[in-house]
C-alpha cells in the first residue's frame, strides 16, 4: 500500500476516534441528566433501593452530604442514609410528601469523558412529621444540588452528592421571615462520617452567598477545582455585592478582550 494512503488512513482513524470521543461526551450530557431525573423520581416515590442504583457503589470514594445532616462516605454509608436512615425514619410514607423537580442543568463533562461536575437548580414542597404525636409541617424547599459524576462499568453514576438549601419555609409564610435552620440534624439518622462542610440558608439580614462555584471547563478530575461536599476557601468569592459590579463600559470591554480576544 502506498505510504500516503497510509498515512491519510492513519489520520482519517485519528479523526474518527476523536468524533467518537467528542460524541460520547455530549451524550453524556442527556445520560446525566435522565440518572438526576430518576433520582428525584424514585426518591420522592420512596425507591431507596433504587436511588442506590444510581450512585457509583463500586467505587470506595462515592460520598454524599445533604443539607445539614454531615457527610457520609463510601457505598456502605450511601446506603446508611437512604436505607437504614431515610426509608427508616419515612416508614409506610402515609402522609409523606417531597418532590424536587430539577432544573437548569449546568453540566461540565471533563475533557478525558470520564468524569463530570453539575449543578441544578430545585424547588419543590415537602412535608413530614419527626414524632406521631406531631402535625404534619408542609414546608417549601428551593435550593441546588451540586454533583460529581462519573463512568462506572461504562454508565454515568453519581459519585459525589451535595444538596444545599437556600429556602426552607412553611408554606402559608413569606420566605423573608424564615428562619435558618443553623443546627438542624434529624434525630434518628445514623452518624455521619464528617461534620457538613457548607449549608447556609437565606436569612433576610445577611448577604445571600454564592455557593457552589459554577463547574467550570477542564481536562481531568485530578487537580481541577471541586464543586461540592467542599468548604469555601478563603480565595472564592461567595459574596457579590455592590464593589463586584463596580465598573464602566470601557473597563468591561477592556477586561473582555483579555479574557476573549477578538479574532478575525
Amino acid at each position: 500500500m502506498d505510504k500516503s494512503v497510509e498515512e491519510r488512513l492513519e489520520v482519517l482513524e485519528a479523526a474518527l476516534a476523536e468524533t467518537r470521543h467528542q460524541l460520547a461526551r455530549e451524550q453524556a450530557v442527556t445520560q446525566i441528566q435522565n440518572v438526576m431525573a430518576r433520582y428525584m423520581l424514585f426518591h420522592s416515590g420512596g425507591r431507596q433501593k433504587e436511588c442506590l442504583d444510581l450512585f457509583a457503589m463500586r467505587t470506595e470514594d462515592v460520598g454524599l452530604e445533604i443539607a445539614m445532616w454531615g457527610q457520609y462516605w463510601g457505598p456502605r454509608g450511601i446506603y446508611q442514609n437512604y436505607v437504614a436512615g431515610i426509608a427508616r425514619h419515612e416508614g409506610d410514607r402515609v402522609g409523606w410528601f417531597c418532590e424536587h423537580p430539577v432544573s437548569t442543568p449546568l453540566i461540565e463533562v471533563a475533557a478525558d469523558g470520564k468524569t463530570a461536575k453539575c449543578i441544578w437548580s430545585t424547588f419543590g414542597p415537602e412535608t413530614a412529621k419527626m414524632h406521631p404525636e406531631d402535625d404534619w409541617d408542609p414546608n417549601w424547599m428551593y435550593g441546588k444540588f451540586a454533583c460529581d459524576f462519573i463512568l462506572e462499568n461504562g454508565r454515568w453514576k453519581i459519585w459525589h452528592f451535595q444538596v444545599l438549601p437556600d429556602i426552607m419555609c412553611p408554606t402559608c409564610e413569606p420566605f423573608t421571615r424564615q428562619k435558618p435552620h443553623d443546627d438542624f440534624e434529624p434525630e434518628d439518622m445514623p452518624k455521619p462520617h464528617a461534620p457538613t462542610t457548607f449549608c447556609e440558608e437565606y436569612d433576610v439580614g445577611k448577604s445571600s452567598k454564592f455557593w457552589p462555584q459554577p463547574p467550570e471547563p477542564y481536562e481531568t478530575f485530578e487537580g481541577s477545582k471541586k464543586i461540592c461536599m467542599v468548604k469555601p476557601m478563603p480565595e472564592d468569592r461567595i459574596v457579590y455585592d455592590t464593589s463586584y459590579n463596580d465598573f464602566t463600559f470601557e473597563e468591561y470591554m477592556a477586561d473582555l478582550e483579555k479574557r476573549d480576544p477578538w479574532k478575525e
